[in-house]
């Protein structure tokens, strides 16, 4: 027997919901993948206190660099010594003595001449210095003291009568007086220019206005109020009276303070 054939338009039966056109659809597969689902957080229902989130775990700190590529100590000596030695001075590294252990000069060098261009310059007393004041000294020399006297003299400078730079007491000589920058290897003291001929000429004749020095000598004092601290020379006291004193010693509270006598 034939199977009846459905009616068309028949009135649903009582309580029945028709499908959504989507619902009737066949699902579709889902795609295979080879990693885990992870099903949304549900959303808290209102009043309800969300679940706390797992805190992140805190990122490991990095290794530290290894020890070896850390700069070995004197290092940074060894640099101020390079950089001396470019800026045209000759010099060796200097011991102080064992009785001196009260005065400390940190990396000291005993200069004993200074290239420039205009010519050597040659530190007879060879003054012990502290690199970083070596370095101050030796531009000044270079570009300042070389130059200048060429060209008020028409002779290169061939020398400067020093001090010996370091020496462990305390200012001006006076043992009641705090201690001077000369302990530290960090001032100089010059007494005279020595031109091209070997003529001497004195500091103290910066004083004597009617010598034709005196004015280059003067020019001279000048100039290194702008590379040291102090700057000292006949008329500032009679400790004195025949020599230049420069040093990088801290005046003040700021310690930008500068002494130009």
């Amino acid at each position: 027997m034939p199977k009846p054939k459905p009616v068309l338009d028949a009135a649903p039966a009582p309580g029945f919901v028709e499908p959504e056109a989507a619902q009737l659809e066949e699902p579709k597969a889902e795609p295979e993948t080879a990693s885990v689902i992870v099903l949304p957080r549900p959303k808290p229902e209102r009043g309800q206190t969300p679940d706390p989130v797992p805190e992140a775990k805190p990122a490991q700190p990095q290794a530290e660099a290894p020890e070896e590529d850390k700069p070995a100590p004197g290092d940074d000596f060894a640099s101020c010594r390079t950089e001396l030695g470019a800026l045209g001075a000759r010099f060796t590294i200097a011991e102080i003595p064992a009785a001196d252990r009260k005065c400390t000069v940190v990396n000291p060098v005993r200069i004993t001449a200074i290239e420039t261009p205009a010519g050597k310059v040659d530190f007879p007393g060879a003054p012990v210095l502290n690199c970083i004041f070596a370095k101050r000294f030796t531009s000044w020399v270079a570009d300042v003291a070389a130059p200048v006297v060429k060209a008020h003299t028409g002779e290169a400078l061939a020398a400067i009568a020093t001090g010996p730079g370091y020496e462990c007491r305390a200012r001006n000589g006076d043992t009641t007086t705090k201690i001077s920058e000369h302990a530290a290897g960090n001032a100089v003291d010059i007494a005279a220019f020595k031109l091209e001929d070997r003529l001497s000429l004195p500091v103290a004749n910066v004083a004597r206005t009617d010598n034709v020095e005196s004015r280059w000598l003067m020019a001279l004092r000048v100039s290194a109020c702008g590379y040291f601290t102090t700057v000292l020379g006949p008329g500032a006291n009679a400790a004195h009276a025949e020599h230049y004193h420069f040093d990088l010693g801290l005046h003040g509270k700021s310690g930008n303070y500068r002494i130009c006598e």
